[in-house]
């Protein structure tokens, strides 16, 4: 069957799995039935292995090609915490979880993840491994550098780390630092959008002439000061 077709086909089956998931949000490392659903669904699909628990709440699945000449491992990761934001859509399959919304799209991106897991474990028509990755806590709670530190707490127990532990702990390494730049670029946009801001209050608060004067009264004079400090003349009243 040609790989179009078979991913055609499995649309349908990734749609319910989004539409499962979106209903069901929850936040950071409290991923807790997002796990146990992947996990369940990545036992049935049969495939090598199956690790939970690692970052707390990931999971992670590997998959073995019919060939391993190569020796190649290629990670392939989703995030599976949702954000705490009310959902008003209406949507039959909208939150049902109070202030836990699915709004940017890791319930497709879990979905989605699972669908090349079943269809890399069926057909297996490659050379090496695959290993598919469930991360928690992508929202703001460090869960690439948990669960890089977990796997490497738990690959060092035997003083060595196998190949697929190695590409998984790179794989979640990277992952952080990506997230990590991308916060920065955030925060650098949200400080220069604060700067100009600041600027363009400033000039609107600016006096439109230099020639402008603020006249008082004093003992019976007339004193007439330059705002922009440009000096001062006095005339009798």
């Amino acid at each position: 069957m040609a790989f179009k077709n078979a991913v055609a086909e499995l649309q349908p089956e990734i749609a319910t799995w989004r539409q499962a998931l979106h209903s069901d949000p929850e936040l950071l490392f409290e991923t807790h039935r997002t796990a146990a659903f992947v996990t369940q669904k990545l036992r049935e699909f049969g495939v090598d292995e199956v690790v939970t628990g690692l970052g707390r709440t990931g999971v992670v699945g590997v998959i073995r090609g019919t060939r391993q000449t190569s020796g190649r491992v290629i990670g392939l990761r989703a995030d599976m915490d949702a954000l705490p934001i009310q959902e008003e859509t209406g949507l039959a399959y909208a939150s049902k979880t109070a202030g836990a919304m699915h709004a940017c799209g890791h319930d497709g991106h879990t979905a989605m993840l699972l669908g090349a897991a079943k269809y890399l474990a069926e057909t297996r028509n490659f050379d090496g491994t695959a290993v598919v990755i469930f991360q928690p806590a992508e929202e703001g709670g460090g869960g690439s550098a948990a669960a890089g530190a977990c796997g490497e707490a738990s690959s060092s127990s035997d003083g060595a780390k196998g190949e697929e532990e190695q590409a998984l702990e790179a794989d979640l390494i990277a992952a952080d630092r990506a997230e990590r730049a991308r916060r920065w670029d955030v925060e650098r946009l949200a400080w220069l959008q604060r700067q100009i801001e600041a600027q363009e209050q400033a000039i609107q608060q600016r006096p439109l002439s230099g020639k402008s004067r603020l006249s008082i009264h004093h003992h019976g004079r007339g004193v007439s000061f330059d705002p922009m400090g440009m000096g001062r003349k006095e005339s009798s009243s």
